[in-house]
C-alpha cells in the first residue's frame, strides 16, 4: 500500500493491483520548517512472521539516522517478526510505515507488528524490551516525518483499536515528536512511566583512561582482586564470543541457558533470555544484514561449568547490555563485575563512546559510568470513539494494556448475561398476567 500527501492508494506490491482512495491527507498536515521536501508515507505489509522485502530501503533510512538507532535495522527486526513475532498474542502480521522525500529519501521507518488481546486488536511497535523499543528518524526531518506518521495512523485502513508504542526513551527527540503528535491526532491517549535509562557516554577510547577517570584507582583494584581470588579457588578461564556463528553460537547459548537457570532471576520468576527453544530461535536467526553491528558474550567459567555471562551488541558507536546473569553460589567474587571489566575494556578499544546500560540499578552501572539520561515510557492510544474511550478509563484502573481489555469484555459480558437473565425471569410475570 501506497500513502502519499494527497491521497491514499492501496495497492498489494506483489500484484501491483490498484484500489479508489480511501482518504484525503493533504500537504499542510505535515507541518514543518518552510521550504521542507514534501514527504511521502509508504504502508507494506506482510503475514506469517515475515518482514516486507525493504531491507534496501531500511539502510537508506538509517544511513542518515542518530548513531544510538543504527541498532534497529532490518535484520533486528526480521529476527524479532519470525520469532516473537508469531507466537500469541502477536498474529504475525507486519505494519510498516516508510516516510519518503519527494526525491525517494528514506527519512523515517516505523515497524509495527498486530496483536489480539481478548477481541482488540493492538497495533504495537516491535522489537524487544531491552534495548528499549525504538524506530528509525532522521534528525533533519524529526518534526515533520512524525506528523506524517501520526495522521497516516489514522487515516490509512489499518484497523486497529489500540496502538501502543514503547517501551521507549521518552526523551529523545522522535519520541517527544512522535508522541505530542499522536495525542494531538487522537486525544485519547494514556502514557505510562517506566524507570530511567542508564548511559555512559563520552567514553575514553583508551582504556587505561577509562580506568583511571571513571572506575577510579579502588573499584579497578577491587576488581583485579575478585578475578585473583576466583582464580585461586580452582581453574577458571574466561571466553569472548564475537560475532559467533554456528556451532560456537549454540555453545554460547547453551552456557547463558546454564547460568541463567541458577540465576536469582530464575528462581524469583522473572523474564528469562535463553529458556526456551523461541529465544535460541531469536539468537540464531539473527542477522545484521551487513550492517556493523555486531554481537559479543564473554561467559566465565569455574572448573569447567559456565557460572556467568554478559550479552552485548554493540551498532555503531553505542554498545547495548542485553543481557547478564550469575550463578548465586559465586556472589562473593562479583562475576558480573569481572565480566563488565572485560566488556568495557573492549568497548573502549573498539571505538565505542557510549554504553547503553538498559534500566535498573543506578548506584551499581553509575560506578562504570552511568547516569540517568532521560526516562522511559510506553504510550498507549485508542481511537477516538465509544469503545476507545471505555478502554483508555479501563486502563488507568489496572496495570497493563491486556487487564484493561479482559476487564472491559468481562464486563460487557455481565451486562450481556444479565440481560438476558432479566427477560427470562421476567417471562412467567408476563404469562401469569
Amino acid at each position: 500500500m501506497h500513502l502519499t500527501e494527497n491521497n491514499f492508494q492501496v495497492r498489494d506490491d506483489r500484484s501491483g493491483e490498484q484500489a479508489d482512495s480511501v482518504a484525503s491527507c493533504l500537504r499542510q498536515e505535515y507541518p514543518g520548517p518552510r521550504r521542507a521536501k514534501p514527504l511521502t508515507v509508504r504502508l507494506f505489509c506482510e503475514e506469517k512472521g515475515h518482514l516486507p522485502p525493504i531491507a534496501d530501503l531500511w539502510r537508506d533510512g538509517l544511513s542518515g539516522a542518530p548513531a544510538r538507532q543504527q541498532l534497529y535495522g532490518y535484520g533486528w527486526y526480521a529476527a524479532w517478526s519470525k520469532t516473537y513475532g508469531t507466537r500469541r498474542p502477536w498474529t504475525g502480521r507486519s505494519r510498516i510505515l516508510v516516510v519518503q522525500t519527494d526525491d525517494g529519501e528514506t527519512v523515517a521507518l516505523l515497524p509495527l507488528v498486530e496483536m489480539r488481546l481478548y477481541g482488540a486488536n493492538v497495533l504495537s511497535l516491535a522489537g524487544f524490551f531491552q534495548p528499549n523499543r525504538a524506530f528509525v528518524c532522521a534528525d533533519n526531518h524529526v518534526g515533520p516525518a512524525c506528523q506524517a506518521l501520526a495522521q497516516a495512523l489514522f487515516c490509512a485502513p489499518l484497523n486497529w483499536h489500540v496502538l501502543r508504542l514503547g517501551p521507549m526513551n521518552a526523551d529523545l527527540p522522535e519520541s517527544i515528536h512522535l508522541f505530542d503528535a499522536l495525542r494531538g491526532a487522537s486525544g485519547n491517549t494514556s502514557t505510562k512511566r517506566l524507570s530511567p535509562m542508564i548511559v555512559a557516554s563520552d567514553l575514553p577510547t583508551n582504556f587505561e583512561a577509562y580506568q583511571r577517570e571513571v572506575l577510579g584507582k579502588r573499584f579497578t583494584k577491587d576488581i583485579l582482586y575478585y578475578e585473583r581470588r576466583l582464580r585461586s579457588g580452582g581453574s577458571t578461564s574466561l571466553r569472548h564470543f564475537a560475532n559467533p556463528q554456528g556451532q560456537e553460537l549454540e555453545e554460547m547459548l547453551s552456557d547463558c541457558r546454564i547460568v541463567e537457570s541458577r540465576s536469582w532471576l530464575s528462581r524469583a520468576g522473572g523474564q528469562l533470555r535463553f529458556a526456551k527453544e523461541v529465544d535460541f530461535s531469536f539468537w540464531r536467526a539473527l542477522d545484521f544484514n551487513g550492517s556493523d553491528a555486531r554481537l559479543d558474550t564473554w561467559v566465565l567459567y569455574f572448573e569447567g561449568q559456565p557460572i556467568s555471562f554478559a550479552v552485548t551488541i554493540t551498532a555503531g558507536s553505542t554498545r547495548h547490555m542485553i543481557a547478564n546473569q550469575f550463578d548465586p553460589a559465586f556472589q562473593k567474587h562479583s562475576t558480573g563485575s569481572i565480566l563488565y571489566f572485560h566488556a568495557m575494556n573492549h568497548a573502549c578499544r573498539n571505538g565505542v563512546t557510549t554504553v547503553d546500560f538498559g534500566g535498573g540499578d543506578l548506584h551499581y552501572k553509575g560506578r562504570w559510568g552511568g547516569v540517568e539520561a532521560g526516562r522511559r515510557a510506553e504510550l498507549v492510544c485508542f481511537r477516538p470513539s465509544p469503545l476507545g474511550w471505555a478502554l483508555n478509563h479501563s486502563l488507568r484502573t489496572t496495570r497493563s494494556l491486556a487487564q484493561a481489555v479482559r476487564g472491559l469484555r468481562n464486563a460487557a459480558r455481565f451486562k450481556q448475561r444479565a440481560g438476558c437473565h432479566a427477560a427470562t425471569s421476567d417471562a412467567p410475570a408476563q404469562t401469569q398476567a
